[in-house]
């Protein structure tokens, strides 16, 4: 799966994802007028539990990788997210994302299943 998301101002993100075969791999581009983001995911699958994670970022000709907070997985985020918002509940804090957030996504998701349906670029 591959997705392209473009903004008025000329900016634009790529989305890859390739779950067949024997590996998972994800890898995301966001890049702007004057700096570009790359995030690369690689595992034997996407609850393996040593998989590969590389975060770098692109600006004035220099590529320099950022520190992560550890390789995501998909059980072990799922375990962070649950933890965090226990800590939410009993600290009495607003999670780090709320309803809104979540529109978005939705409303993303489903017009890039649209547009690959269609054939066209689709406005979100």
């Amino acid at each position: 799966m591959a997705a392209l998301v473009s903004w008025a101002n000329g900016g634009f993100a790529r989305i890859s994802q390739t779950t067949a075969g024997a590996e998972h791999h994800l890898i995301a581009e966001i890049t702007g007028t004057e700096a570009s983001l790359q995030i690369v995911w690689s595992g034997l699958s996407d609850r393996g539990g040593t998989p590969t994670c590389r975060l770098d970022l692109a600006a004035n000709d220099v590529q320099e990788e950022l520190p992560l907070n550890g390789t995501p997985t998909e059980t072990g985020d799922l375990a962070e997210e649950i933890a965090r918002m226990v800590r939410c509940v009993r600290d009495g804090k607003p999670p780090p994302t709320d309803a809104v957030d979540g529109r978005w996504a939705v409303r993303l998701a489903l017009a890039a299943e649209a547009s690959a349906q269609s054939g066209h670029k689709v406005a979100v």
